[in-house]
């Protein structure tokens, strides 16, 4: 697989007001820390076939400060499922490694289909005005995706969450019997909703 991680600090700097990132790392050169075989499951998603533990290097700048995000690209052909990623770093001022923790648990699709990184905030919550200033630019970015176009026809790769009304349980334009009344957002049916797909109407009313 081809696949380049970075990971982007929590502090900004003073001249862009933006977190510092590391140098892009070839996961794929890494260390095979562990590989456990699993069954594969039918589904709209088959899991791999395996799973994959390992390890790679990162080069930082000494004034990197504390990691925020874990940034990947897949420029591979098929998507595949991230669990997790841990960072053991070591900070200027302390004696010991410490862990920052990247609990991913989803899929990461290819560049070519989604036009974008992947992006992977720390384990920890933040209030808007809370969050740390390298992380501002990265959290507005991953937020303008995940609300998405208003009129977009959904894609798999899409981690938007946009309810909408059931108005596509009949089909209209081939015959009256198939009509099928609108589910949601009225008075006779107040409920229930489903997640917005975007795909466009049917030329005949239902």
């Amino acid at each position: 697989m081809n696949l380049t991680s970075s990971f982007a600090t929590s502090n900004a700097t003073a001249g862009t007001k933006k977190g510092l990132q590391s140098e892009n790392a070839d996961m794929m050169k890494g260390k095979v820390l562990a590989r456990e075989k699993k069954p594969i499951m039918k589904g709209k998603h088959n899991v791999p076939k395996s799973i994959i533990k390992f390890s790679f290097k990162f080069k930082v700048v000494p004034e990197f400060g504390p990691p925020g995000a874990f940034v990947i690209e897949n420029r591979d052909k098929q998507e595949f499922f991230l669990k997790s990623a841990t960072l053991q770093y070591t900070l200027p001022a302390a004696s010991n490694n410490q862990n920052f923790n990247f609990y991913c648990n989803s899929w990461v699709y290819p560049l070519e289909k989604t036009g974008v990184k992947r992006v992977f905030f720390v384990n920890e919550l933040y209030l808007p005005e809370e969050t740390p200033a390298g992380l501002v630019e990265l959290r507005r970015k991953e937020l303008q995706k995940l609300r998405g176009g208003l009129n977009d026809e959904r894609k798999p790769w899409d981690r938007i969450y946009q309810y909408d009304k059931y108005n596509d349980l009949g089909d209209p334009d081939n015959g009256r019997e198939y009509a099928r009344p609108v589910l949601g957002g009225s008075t006779e049916f107040p409920y229930p909703r489903r997640l917005r797909t975007g795909r466009p109407p049917c030329r005949h009313g239902t």
